[in-house]
């Protein structure tokens, strides 16, 4: 039985409310969180490609600006490698959000974690609502659910916060989302694309844009659609 394995069977057995992820990260897995979801932290499978390129990636140095926080864990491992102050992230599911909250808490990490949209401009923004909560996006799947949230412009949040680092998992709305950054203090990236929601052709317009401004990709480990990005 490898360690792997004998961590997740053990893990399940006791069913365990709170555990340690191999790279630092403590998370609560109770009992309202989806099936899927405590399999995969159980498994130390969840997010496992972001965290891996997280961990090669990031620097103490670093400022980053998180799109798409999920349920903290991302956050958190962002917020274990950079400084007090230095993470901002974005989280629009209002019950992703609270995962995430009480993990940043758990994690006792001072990360500014927001629960509205990034966009063009200020405002408001129909985001759509799935039980799945990692699929939630505002791109409209016909998941049925849909609340209004306030919505910040990207433009501003970059040119107030100064990023040097950008993560990104939105459910297909990065092919709206990268077209509005400004790339010019912007050393990493590590993005989700989602050809499955929004087509091959748009991802790759995403991917071109990024490469255009002067950056070279990095592979994650195992998924071919999660990808870093470090400015040439």
């Amino acid at each position: 039985m490898n360690v792997g394995y004998l961590r997740y069977f053990l893990r399940r057995l006791l069913r365990k409310s709170k555990i340690k992820l191999t790279d630092g990260v403590f998370v609560n897995v109770n009992k309202r969180l989806p099936k899927g979801i405590k399999k995969a932290l159980y498994k130390e499978a969840y997010e496992s490609d972001e965290r891996y390129l997280v961990n090669i990636m990031l620097e103490p140095s670093d400022r980053v600006l998180e799109i798409g926080a999920g349920i903290g864990v991302v956050s958190s491992l962002c917020g274990l490698k950079c400084p007090k102050g230095a993470v901002v992230s974005y989280e629009a599911n209002p019950h992703a959000y609270g995962f995430a909250l009480e993990n940043i808490k758990l994690n006792k990490l001072s990360i500014d974690l927001r629960n509205k949209m990034l966009g063009s401009e200020r405002g408001e923004k129909d985001f759509y609502i799935s039980s799945k909560i990692l699929s939630s996006s505002a791109k409209d799947r016909g998941f049925g659910g849909k609340v209004t949230l306030p919505c910040d412009d990207i433009s501003e949040v970059i040119g107030d916060f100064k990023p040097t680092a950008l993560v990104m998992d939105v459910e297909g709305a990065e092919v709206d989302l990268v077209p509005l950054v400004n790339f010019s203090g912007i050393k990493k990236i590590i993005i989700e694309l989602h050809p499955w929601i929004v087509g091959d052709n748009q991802i790759d317009e995403v991917k071109n844009l990024i490469e255009s401004n002067g950056f070279v990709k990095i592979n994650s480990k195992t998924a071919p659609h999660v990808l870093g990005y470090i400015k040439d």
